[in-house]
C-alpha cells in the first residue's frame, strides 16, 4: 500500500457510544476526513452461522457481510454476526441500518454494546487465504490482521460479534486502558 497513509484505528474511540448517538458509523473515528466508503454489502439469514467465533450468538444469524474502502483503497473485509431472533424485522435486518448503524439500531432494542472483547491476530501472507485476498484485492505478499470482536449488552448477553480482516499495512492500532 504504497502512498497510502496508515489508518488510525483507535479502539476506545471508534468503540465509544459517541459516534452512534451522533448518527455515525464507527467508521467515522477511523477514517476522518478520508473517503470512506462501502464496496460490498450482503445480509443474509444463517441456520448455522458456521464460524466458532459466533457461536456465542446460538444457532440462528443474521450476517452482514461487507467490504470497506479508504481514499479507494480496499481496507476491511467484515463479517457480523447478529442474533436472528434480535435483528429480524428490523433495520438490522436490511442493507441500511439508519444513522448510527447496528450499534444505534441495537440501543433501541434495548440491547445497547455496553462492553466488548477483541481477539487479534496477524496472519502471515502464506496463510491468507485466496478468499481474503480476493475481498481485499491483495497480492500474495500481503499479511492480513484477523480481529474477532464480540458486543455485549448490559445482561451480559453477546449480541454482535464481527470477524474483520484488515490489510495489515493499512492500520495503525491503538488500545488503551486504566487500571483502576
Amino acid at each position: 500500500m504504497t502512498d497510502f497513509e496508515p489508518i488510525f484505528r483507535d479502539a476506545n474511540a471508534r468503540l465509544s457510544a459517541e459516534p452512534r448517538t451522533a448518527g455515525k458509523s464507527v467508521w467515522s473515528a477511523d477514517a476522518g476526513d478520508r473517503q470512506f466508503e462501502v464496496l460490498e454489502l450482503a445480509v443474509t439469514y444463517a441456520e448455522d452461522a458456521g464460524d466458532e467465533d459466533a457461536a456465542d450468538l446460538g444457532r440462528n444469524a443474521i450476517v452482514r457481510d461487507r467490504v470497506y474502502a479508504v481514499d479507494g483503497k480496499r481496507v476491511c473485509w467484515a463479517r457480523s454476526y447478529l442474533p436472528a431472533k434480535l435483528a429480524e424485522g428490523t433495520p438490522i435486518g436490511g442493507l441500511n441500518t439508519g444513522p448510527g448503524g447496528v450499534p444505534a439500531r441495537l440501543a433501541e432494542l434495548g440491547h445497547e454494546l455496553v462492553s466488548f472483547s477483541e481477539d487479534v491476530e496477524f496472519v502471515e501472507r502464506e496463510n491468507v487465504t485466496a478468499d481474503e485476498r480476493d475481498r481485499l484485492g491483495i497480492d500474495d505478499m500481503t499479511a492480513v490482521v484477523r480481529i474477532v470482536r464480540r458486543g455485549i449488552d448490559a445482561s451480559g448477553q453477546v449480541v454482535k460479534v464481527s470477524d474483520m480482516r484488515l490489510v495489515a499495512g493499512a492500520y495503525r492500532f491503538r488500545w488503551a486502558w486504566t487500571n483502576r
